[in-house]
This record gives structure tokens, C-alpha cells and sequence, in this order.
């Protein structure tokens, strides 16, 4: 409702996070409504909960408990990163990221994903140490790791000679 028609990105990977703990019924509900967005006078689930609600009554069963472990099965590795990313859990994500790697060294994407980490925090340690351990793997991006780790080596010792 407060977004209004913008956001659909946002509300699609929110509704994509949340399809795990509300019904069949209230999932279609809410993929009905994406291309316009919610409007006030909608019949929504639960109205007597909702506080922008104009109380227009529809009762359903809206959420559902389900096992941490059963949510994350569907999401890959790299989704659940960037949603720590985007809440600014840059740590955890880089270490989901970093499990990732170790057991598909060759995934592109996830290569990709943790250089960009690595080149935002400048961690020449950590990328130094992954590459290592994955020396003798088939590393995707092997030459962006190492195009990374010489840029991270000049921004480490121009910031040395300034000290």
C-alpha cells in the first residue's frame, strides 16, 4: 500500500521469501494484486489486524509456522546472500557465500558475488585465503580472483606509504 505501483521487485522477493509460511490461497492472493499494488478498499485477510485496513472483512488463515531449515531449502545460496546484503549482514553473507564456493567452485555466479563483496570491503586477507583453498579447483573467475587480489595489493600498500 505505501509503495503503491512502485517496488514490484521488492514485493515480488518479499512474497518469494514469505510463500513458505502463508497458504496456496493467500499466495495467489497476493500474486493477483502485484501488477497494481494493494489499494486500501481491497478485501484483505485479517483487516481487523491491518492498520491501513478500511475494514472491509475477508477471514483467512494468513500464516503458517514452518521449520527455519525447510524456508532456506529453497533459496539458493546466492539469493539468501543478498538478502543479508541488503539488510547489511555483509559478514554472514560472505560466509554463506564462502561455504557456497568450497562445494561449486565452479559456479560463476557465486564467484562473481563474493569478488563484488570482497572488492566493496576491501578484504585482501580473506580473498587471499579463499583462492588458496581453492587452488586446486577449477575456480570460476579464476582471473578476476586474481585481478582482485592485485588491486587490493595496491590500494594495501599505497595506503601503507601514506601511514
Amino acid at each position: 500500500m505505501v509503495l503503491g505501483n512502485k517496488g514490484l521487485p521488492l514485493r515480488q522477493r518479499l512474497l518469494r521469501q514469505a510463500s513458505h509460511v502463508i497458504s496456496r490461497e493467500n499466495h495467489h492472493f497476493l500474486l493477483s494484486i502485484f501488477p497494481n499494488a494493494l489499494a486500501v478498499t481491497c478485501d484483505t485477510p485479517l483487516h481487523h489486524l491491518a492498520v491501513l485496513s478500511m475494514g472491509r472483512m475477508v477471514e483467512k488463515e494468513i500464516v503458517q509456522q514452518v521449520r527455519a531449515a525447510d524456508a532456506l531449502e529453497n533459496e539458493t545460496p546466492i539469493q539468501i546472500a543478498r538478502d543479508l546484503l541488503n539488510s547489511g549482514q555483509i559478514i554472514q553473507a560472505q560466509e554463506i557465500l564462502e561455504s557456497a564456493l568450497l562445494v561449486a567452485p565452479d559456479h560463476q555466479d557465486i564467484s562473481c558475488e563474493l569478488l563484488q563483496i570482497y572488492r566493496h570491503t576491501q578484504d585482501r586477507e580473506s580473498c587471499i585465503q579463499m583462492l588458496k583453498k581453492l587452488s586446486s579447483e577449477t575456480l570460476a573467475a579464476r582471473e578476476q580472483w586474481v585481478e582482485l587480489i592485485i588491486t587490493l595489493d595496491q590500494g594495501f600498500e599505497e595506503s601503507s606509504l601514506s601511514a
